[in-house]
């Protein structure tokens, strides 16, 4: 069985700027499985102040990760989450309820260091 986590772009980020906390999670979850991340993580990173090798070196450590695409189901999970915050009065970026819904559509655990995420009230959501 092959083990997946989602990684959030704050934590893609940290990877890329050689944060130790964030190597320290790569490696990690590299040796337990696949790491995977959103094809909305995949833009919010790319659109990042990059030029050049920089942004060829993101690309590449990207194409590493599988990468989950935003679908029905991911879209239900997100719509659902967004009602319960709704409800609750606790909004969070537009963004990152997709990023959640499609986590949580395909029965994954989503690691972030932001920390509206926490608002999801989840257990599927590691906060690092």
């Amino acid at each position: 069985m092959i083990w997946v986590v989602v990684l959030d772009s704050s934590v893609i980020i940290d990877i890329i700027r050689q944060r130790k906390e964030a190597l320290v999670i790569l490696e990690k979850y590299s040796d337990k499985g696949r790491i995977a991340t959103t094809a909305i993580n995949r833009y919010e990173v790319l659109r990042g102040d990059m030029h050049g090798l920089e942004k060829e070196l993101v690309a590449e450590l990207l194409g590493k990760f599988l990468i989950y695409d935003l679908d029905e189901s991911s879209i239900n999970a997100a719509a659902t989450m967004y009602g319960k915050l709704s409800e609750k009065g606790r909004m969070i970026n537009e963004l990152d309820l997709l990023i959640a819904g499609i986590s949580t559509a395909n029965h994954e655990v989503l690691i972030t260091k932001d920390k509206d995420f926490g608002k999801l009230e989840s257990d599927s959501i590691i906060m690092v």
